[in-house]
């Protein structure tokens, strides 16, 4: 005989109340299930990693050391201004860019305007500025502002960046150009 009131066995008859049963239970196994695995199944690796220490003196890295843009490099980036970002007379832009730049484009390719290389207004400039953001014995790149005349367009910057092609005296070339853009974020959300 049952010791269990009348109210309580008819809760555990209806079908409603065992699968509430069967759900809770089926929850709190799944939990425990996880809860057990976590705790002996976790940072199993590191006791097969064996920990080796130095007494040498640990690396540091350290940034090369500027040295002064050379005026080459900075007549060579304006050319390119001129004539690849402007899109004005393309088979000269093509000497101006670095293999890594052309990317395997011919020079009739490069001559139809279709290259790897965002286009500015860059014809009729009021003034542009180049700033240094790093230079080492042969690359260069520079942070570019231009500033277009008249109030249509409005100023961008851009980095460039410049290599040796051949060595410590070969001529420099682009091989990098880019807006220094922040991307846009919505008013709203």
């Amino acid at each position: 005989m049952s010791t269990a009131s009348p109210e309580k066995r008819r809760l555990f008859e209806s079908p409603r109340s065992q699968r509430r049963l069967l759900l809770g239970a089926s929850a709190f196994l799944v939990v425990a299930v996880a809860t057990l695995l976590i705790v002996f199944m976790r940072n199993t690796r590191a006791e097969n990693t064996k920990e080796t220490f130095s007494d040498e003196p640990a690396q540091i890295f350290t940034q090369p050391k500027s040295v002064s843009v050379d005026a080459e490099a900075r007549r060579v980036a304006g050319r390119f201004i001129l004539t690849a970002v402007a899109r004005k007379d393309l088979a000269k832009s093509y000497e101006l860019a670095h293999p890594e730049l052309r990317n395997g484009f011919t020079r009739a390719q490069w001559k139809t305007g279709n290259i790897p290389v965002v286009p500015f207004p860059a014809s009729d400039l009021d003034f542009a500025s180049f700033k240094v953001e790093y230079s080492v014995a042969n690359e260069v790149v520079l942070k570019v502002l231009l500033v277009p005349a008249g109030t249509e367009v409005n100023p961008a910057s851009f980095f460039i960046g410049l290599k040796r092609v051949g060595g410590k005296d070969g001529p420099w070339r682009v091989y990098y150009w880019a807006p220094n853009a922040k991307p846009a974020v919505p008013e709203q959300l």
